[in-house]
């Protein structure tokens, strides 16, 4: 599977952990940089993933645990007759945080650097729309309480070590407080912030910020008022590196 299939697949799963009803049944209350195009995600590599009904597999390597040929790694997936022989994986945790710490890890080896972007874990909409902005740098998504960094969140910064860290959001949503423990965990690390009053308006000054120099062919426009048109079209945001706008339902 090419590396940036599996990105897409490990940040559709983590947007998945911060829906409202993921939150309430984890008993709790409210992904090196690079660019992904052809080649993948360029400054980070994907941990192997254990494949619960298959075997445990990871990009260019077989089931045999060889290396793959290039003709294999380019050879579309053949259709299975039978569901059970189709490998799946299960990335998960005792709670929310736990299940993103999976994801991350699985996702984004101990010191490949890069970027990191980080969002508020009390709401799904800064976290989605952050998806294309994290594709752009080929960075994961991590999510912290509003007042202070989870553990498991801390965890990953520091096995990441990443060299710059977008924070989506206002000092509401991720407080200062948890922007000066990222700085203290971070010596060097650069560390900025996008956002607005509302949703919608930090969702538009994020990617106002981030997708200027590149000047996007195409953007998504989602409703604020559900996490699903969003969480749908997170994976193509990120592959496609295309700015997610949030608006009501009645007005942009």
């Amino acid at each position: 599977m090419p590396k940036h299939t599996v990105a897409t697949l490990l940040a559709c799963v983590l947007a998945l952990s911060l829906v409202p009803s993921a939150w309430a049944a984890g008993g709790q209350q409210g992904a090196g940089s690079g660019q992904v195009g052809a080649q993948g995600v360029e400054g980070s590599r994907l941990q192997p993933l254990t494949i619960e009904g298959g075997a445990s597999s990871s990009p260019g390597a077989t089931a045999s645990g060889a290396p793959e040929s290039p003709a294999a790694s380019a050879a579309p997936a053949v259709p299975s007759s039978s569901a059970a022989s189709v490998p799946w994986a299960r990335l998960w945790g005792a709670g929310p945080y736990d299940t993103m710490r999976s994801i991350v890890q699985a996702g984004w080896a101990s010191g490949s650097g890069g970027t990191v972007v980080l969002a508020t874990s009390k709401g799904h909409h800064d976290a989605l729309a952050a998806s294309g902005i994290a594709g752009v740098y080929g960075a994961p998504v991590l999510v912290t309480a509003p007042g202070a960094l989870p553990s498991q969140t801390r965890a990953e910064l520091a096995r990441i070590r990443p060299t710059r860290v977008i924070v989506v959001g206002g000092p509401v949503a991720v407080s200062r407080a948890v922007t000066a423990q990222v700085g203290a965990l971070l010596p060097g690390a650069r560390v900025t912030r996008s956002w607005g009053a509302t949703a919608t308006e930090t969702a538009a000054a994020a990617n106002l910020e981030h997708f200027r120099a590149l000047r996007p062919q195409a953007a998504i426009l989602a409703t604020s008022r559900g996490f699903q048109d969003a969480l749908s079209a997170a994976p193509v945001a990120y592959v496609k590196r295309m700015p997610v706008f949030l608006a009501r339902s009645s007005s942009t």
